[in-house]
C-alpha cells in the first residue's frame, strides 16, 4: 500500500512538473518570442495622432491597420484600459506589460474560480484544476494573440467569486462587456436571478463607457460594428477561416470548395449556407435559454459554478465568429464539470447504473478536453509525420476539432447540471 501511494505521488509529480513546462513553453516563451496577435489589430486607437503619432505610424499591422484608416476595433473600454500604454513608444515594452497584465489576469482567475467558486478542499482537487487549465492550448493561444478576452474571463470569474457583493460583480460585467462586448450575455442572467442591484451596475458602467468615449471613438467609425453588420445581414461572406471555431461556421465546414492560402476557406453558395448557418444557431442559443428559464432557480444561487462554466461555454461557441482561443472562456465549465464528478464519486453510493452514468459524462469530458487541446503538443505530431509546423494543428482546426470539442462540452455542462438539479429536487444525497 505505501509503495503504491508513492507511486500516486511520484505520477502526480511528473504529471505537474509536465504541465508546468508545457505551460512555460506554450504560455510564456512561446507567446514572447515576436510581437504581434489580435491585441494589435485594436491597439492603438486612431486618437493617438494627436499626441503620439510615431506609435501609429509603427503601428504592427503596418497601412493596412484599421486605425491609420480612421476607424477603432474592439469596445471602448478595450482603449481605456490601453489608455497609459499610448504614451509609450517603444512595442517591446507594450508587448512586455500587457503579457504581464494577461498572466496577472489568468493566475488571478485561476485561483478566485478554484477558491472561491469550486471551494476546492484538496490537494488531488487543487491538481486537477491546475493540470485542467496548465495544458489548455487555447488559453497558451490566447497569450500568442494578447487576447483581451483573457482579462474579460478574470473579470467575469471574478462576479461569481464575490457572488454576495452585486455592485462589485456588477461593475465587473459592467467592464467586461466595454471591452468586447460578449459578455451582455451575463445582463439576461442577472435578471433572471434577480440580481437588480448586479444587473443596474453592470448596465450603467457599461452605457456610461460607451457613451462617455464617443467623442474620441464615435459609433460611427466602430471597426467592430460594421464587421458584424457585413457578417451577420450582408451577403455572407465567399470565404471563412480555420480559425474560426463557432458553431455558425462549423456548420459551413462540410460546403468548403477548397483551402486558400493564410487558412482561408472558400464555401460554395456562401450567402445562402451562412444564412441557414445562422438560423440553426440561432435554434441551438434558444434551446439553452429554454433550458436556463427551466432549470435555473431565479431566486436563489444554485449551481452556480455549472451555470457560470455554462454561460461562458455558450459564449465562446455560439457568437457570429470566435477564434480558436475563445476557447479559454470553457476553462470554469471544464473545472467545475471536472470537480463535480470527482466530488460525485467520492461521496456517492457505489449502485453500478450510477458509476456507469459518472463514468459516461467523465468520458464526454475527457473528448471534449483532448478535441479542443491534445494532450501532447501538435509539433510532436508534425515532427513525427516529417511535416512542417503547423500542419497538424491547422488540419485539426479545418476538421473543426476544437469547435466540436467545445459543442462537446456543452452538451456535458448540460447533462450533468440537469442531473445534479433532477437529484437534488428528489432528495438524492
Amino acid at each position: 500500500m505505501v509503495d503504491g501511494q508513492r507511486w500516486a505521488r511520484t505520477l502526480w509529480v511528473a504529471f505537474l512538473a509536465y504541465s508546468l513546462l508545457r505551460f512555460a513553453f506554450g504560455g510564456i516563451f512561446s507567446p514572447t518570442r515576436s510581437i504581434i496577435g489580435d491585441f494589435y489589430s485594436a491597439f492603438p486607437g486612431p486618437f493617438v495622432q494627436s499626441y503620439n503619432p510615431l506609435l501609429l505610424q509603427e503601428a504592427i499591422f503596418g497601412a493596412g491597420h484599421v486605425s491609420v484608416q480612421g476607424w477603432w476595433n474592439y469596445g471602448p473600454g478595450f482603449h481605456l484600459i490601453t489608455f497609459p500604454l499610448t504614451f509609450l513608444t517603444s512595442y517591446r515594452v507594450i508587448d512586455l506589460l500587457t503579457h504581464l497584465g494577461l498572466w496577472t489576469s489568468a493566475v488571478a482567475a485561476f485561483w478566485l474560480w478554484g477558491r472561491r467558486v469550486l471551494r476546492l478542499s484538496s490537494g488531488w482537487e487543487w491538481f486537477l484544476v491546475a493540470v485542467v487549465w496548465l495544458n489548455f492550448t487555447p488559453l497558451h493561444a490566447a497569450f500568442g494573440q494578447r487576447a483581451i478576452e483573457v482579462l474579460e474571463l478574470f473579470l467575469i470569474v471574478w462576479a461569481f467569486a464575490y457572488w454576495g457583493r452585486q455592485i462589485s460583480g456588477g461593475v465587473a460585467i459592467g467592464l467586461a462587456v466595454s471591452l468586447k462586448f460578449l459578455p451582455a450575455i451575463f445582463f439576461p442572467y442577472l435578471a433572471w436571478k434577480r440580481r437588480w442591484a448586479a444587473l443596474g451596475a453592470a448596465v450603467a458602467v457599461s452605457a456610461v463607457l460607451f457613451f462617455a468615449l464617443q467623442p474620441a471613438l464615435p459609433w460611427s467609425r466602430s471597426s467592430t460594428l460594421r464587421e458584424y453588420r457585413v457578417t451577420t445581414f450582408g451577403q455572407g461572406h465567399a470565404t471563412t477561416h480555420i480559425n474560426n471555431q463557432a458553431l455558425v461556421n462549423l456548420l459551413q465546414r462540410p460546403f468548403v470548395v477548397r483551402q486558400l492560402e493564410g487558412g482561408f476557406l472558400e464555401i460554395r453558395d456562401s450567402a445562402r449556407v451562412r444564412r441557414w448557418a445562422g438560423w440553426l444557431n440561432l435554434a441551438v442559443l434558444a434551446a439553452l435559454a429554454v433550458y436556463v428559464i427551466r432549470y435555473f432557480p431565479s431566486t436563489r444561487p444554485g449551481l452556480i459554478s455549472l451555470e457560470g462554466g455554462l454561460l461562458l461555454t455558450i459564449m465562446a461557441m455560439l457568437v457570429n465568429r470566435n477564434q480558436t482561443y475563445y476557447l479559454a472562456f470553457a476553462l470554469p465549465g471544464l473545472s467545475a464539470a471536472a470537480i463535480h464528478l470527482v466530488r460525485e464519486a467520492a461521496g456517492r453510493s457505489r449502485q453500478a447504473d450510477k458509476r456507469r452514468t459518472r463514468l459516461a459524462w467523465a468520458v464526454v469530458l475527457a473528448v471534449s478536453y483532448l478535441m479542443m487541446s491534445p494532450i501532447i503538443p501538435m509539433r510532436l505530431i508534425d515532427w513525427w509525420l516529417s511535416a512542417t509546423p503547423p500542419v497538424a494543428l491547422d488540419t485539426w482546426k479545418l476538421w473543426g476539432g476544437p469547435g466540436l470539442g467545445g459543442m462537446l462540452l456543452l452538451v456535458a455542462l448540460v447533462g450533468l447540471h440537469a442531473r445534479a438539479v433532477r437529484e437534488e429536487a428528489s432528495g438524492v444525497p
